[in-house]
């Protein structure tokens, strides 16, 4: 199977609010995207689906309080249930929350 693609927005924390220490290269796979479980248990609300993906931003750097587009190259099949248009996303980095995001549209596979 293909890798899944999206684009997404992106709004990273700047430093002095708790967002990334300093500029990290570009594309990375070092965050994690946490989305809001598919569970309907009852209290299954506040666990989280944790999905690593390549995240490219377009540019060499991801900055700290950056705002804007990139494109997510996920590794898990699971995205393609998680990773849907619209859907929201924290970014988990160093263990504390940098930044959140949404799906804006589905990349297509290439033939």
């Amino acid at each position: 199977m293909a890798t899944y693609k999206v684009s997404a927005h992106l709004t990273f924390a700047s430093s002095n609010m708790g967002g990334l220490q300093a500029a990290m290269i570009n594309p990375t796979p070092s965050l994690i995207l946490l989305f809001a479980t598919l569970d309907e248990e009852p209290g299954a609300s506040e666990a989280e689906q944790q999905l690593g993906a390549v995240i490219d931003v377009g540019h060499p750097e991801i900055q700290p309080g950056s705002i804007g587009q990139a494109t997510l190259s996920f590794w898990s099949d699971l995205a393609r249930i998680y990773a849907t248009p619209g859907t929201r996303f924290r970014l988990w980095y160093a263990g504390r929350i940098v930044g959140d995001g949404y799906v804006v549209e589905e990349v297509p596979e290439c033939a």
